[in-house]
């Protein structure tokens, strides 16, 4: 993983910990949604760090394939600058995704504060111009979606950023998790469509690039003999590259990234992730509070989870 996506893992996991302190004297309720909250946010820091390094990925795979056609005489054309067009994901496209995770990171901020304040549960300024901005790039038509209609992504967007801001129709804690629970889910499924989309096509450059290496070792083994050691090493560190959600160290030990991650997997768990927090707003507006207890649980552990795959991740 690159440094600035553990970075930002880092520093969501403090800045969700500090959301903790919003109720002085946690009731068991408060506790619970305070956790909920801290959950949603690791989890939404986790969906822009698999973003960004799908589009790493990709760029490397762009750079290797081409190295290889001009080793392989099959291109004149190197561009050893590394600059790269992504053909996966681009700036604007993790943009519209991230909007979607702040809608939903808003929201249980506002659940939050809504936990904490029986009336006038206001979200801090800047929450509330956050809520103002998506509510402006849904109007005017900027977070479409490719796999779902525009239309669906934008209204579930619109309500819940309506949501957040209302001071007076959402009052009970329980009936605003009923009346959002419909749009939580469709945002969530969209994520989830779209993060095995991504992982498969990273899955399927690395695929592609993965002989080209074994043909060029293989060569160097032949031209070299003992000297190829160096040749090996160095496609190792290629496959990491182009592939840092899959490739696990040389050595693992305990507690090391699994060697059986892969794209795939991980957008699996992320998936399982996005899962769990419609399962913990969904115990929220219909469960008692063992029911509410156990779901959140589940949604922590398994935000957890993805937080230390992603961190451990090409290290």
């Amino acid at each position: 993983m690159s440094p600035g996506s553990r970075r930002s893992i880092a520093v969501a996991a403090m800045a969700a910990g500090a959301l903790l302190a919003g109720c002085a004297g946690l009731t068991q309720m408060q506790d619970t949604i305070s956790r909920m909250d801290q959950g949603v946010h690791t989890v939404a820091t986790g969906e822009t760090a698999f973003l960004h390094e799908v589009q790493a990925a990709d760029c490397a795979n762009q750079f290797y394939s081409s190295a290889f056609l001009f080793s392989t005489k099959q291109s004149d054309h190197l561009d050893l600058s590394g600059s790269c067009v992504p053909t996966l994901l681009d700036d604007e496209m993790i943009r519209r995704r991230q909007a979607l995770m702040d809608a939903l990171t808003l929201y249980v901020d506002k659940i939050q504060a809504l936990a904490c304040s029986d009336r006038n549960a206001t979200l801090d300024s800047a929450s509330q111009g956050l809520a103002g901005k998506l509510q402006q790039l849904a109007k005017v038509h900027q977070l479409a979606s490719a796999t779902q209609p525009a239309q669906a992504v934008e209204a579930a967007v619109v309500d819940i950023t309506e949501m957040a801001l209302d001071q007076k129709r959402f009052e009970d804690i329980r009936g605003a998790a009923k009346a959002m629970q419909p749009r939580v889910a469709q945002l969530v499924e969209v994520l989830k469509a779209e993060n095995t989309t991504f992982a498969a096509a990273i899955a399927s450059k690395v695929g592609a690039i993965e002989p080209q290496l074994h043909l060029a070792v293989l060569k160097a083994r032949q031209d070299e003999g003992a000297r190829s050691l160096i040749d090996v090493i160095a496609a190792r560190e290629i496959v990491r590259s182009v592939n840092p959600l899959g490739a696990s160290p040389v050595a693992t030990t305990a507690g090391a990234a699994d060697p059986h991650d892969n794209p795939n997997s991980v957008a699996r768990s992320l998936n399982a992730a996005l899962d769990a927090v419609v399962n913990a707003n969904d115990a929220l507006a219909n469960a008692g509070t063992g029911g509410l207890a156990a779901a959140v649980n589940d949604q922590v552990a398994r935000a957890q989870r993805l937080s230390s795959l992603l961190s451990g991740s090409a290290k």
